[in-house]
Order: C-alpha cells, then sequence, then structure tokens
C-alpha cells in the first residue's frame, strides 16, 4: 500500500497536515511522571469512523514508557500521549506516527 505522509513539529499543541501517514514532534521537552498531553492534527482525510493507528517514539529518560491513543472525528484526530512512568518525566521531544485508515462500508 503507498501512502503519502507528512510531517511537522506542532505548535501550542496543534498542526495541520494533509495525508493518510504522518508524524508530528513534540513541541513539549519536559511531560512529567504520569501526565496525558494531547496534539491535535487538523486533517480533512479523517473521518469519525475513521480507525488511526500508531506509535510514539523518544521523550529521552521516559523511552519506552510513552503510549498514544487516538481519536477520530470529522476533519481531525486527537494523540493523548501518556507518560506512563510514576517518577520520570520525559526530558526530550517525543514524536507521534499516525496512519488513518478509512474502512469501505
Amino acid at each position: 500500500m503507498n501512502v503519502d505522509k507528512a510531517s511537522g513539529t506542532d505548535g501550542s499543541q496543534a498542526i495541520t497536515q494533509k495525508s493518510r501517514a504522518g508524524k508530528v514532534t513534540s513541541s513539549t521537552t519536559t511531560l512529567a511522571a504520569d501526565t496525558v498531553e494531547t496534539i491535535t492534527i487538523t486533517n480533512l482525510e479523517c473521518k469519525a469512523s475513521s480507525i488511526v493507528v500508531g506509535n510514539v517514539r523518544g521523550g529521552g529518560a521516559a523511552a519506552g514508557a510513552l503510549s498514544v491513543c487516538f481519536t477520530p472525528s470529522a476533519g481531525s484526530l486527537t494523540a493523548a500521549v501518556r507518560n506512563n512512568t510514576p517518577a520520570t518525566a520525559a526530558d526530550a521531544a517525543y514524536i507521534v506516527e499516525y496512519l488513518i485508515i478509512n474502512p469501505v462500508v
């Protein structure tokens, strides 16, 4: 499957992309332990019925302890990134990668 992809750095946790696959680098370089942060991605390829899969990587000291949950809606998606460590802050920017799948029903 060939998919156009976009990348960018969020500004104030909001970004606009125009492809079904994307990569966003956070502007945040400190994500406290046991904390959730959201990034809103405006993307006209996304629908309320879309399936969004992806991952998060980086985060410095908390690398490997970050998780992401996607919520699609019409024209945008939200990535909720969580630092799952009870005591270690993420001390570097992280990268969220995603793929939007629009099932034919």
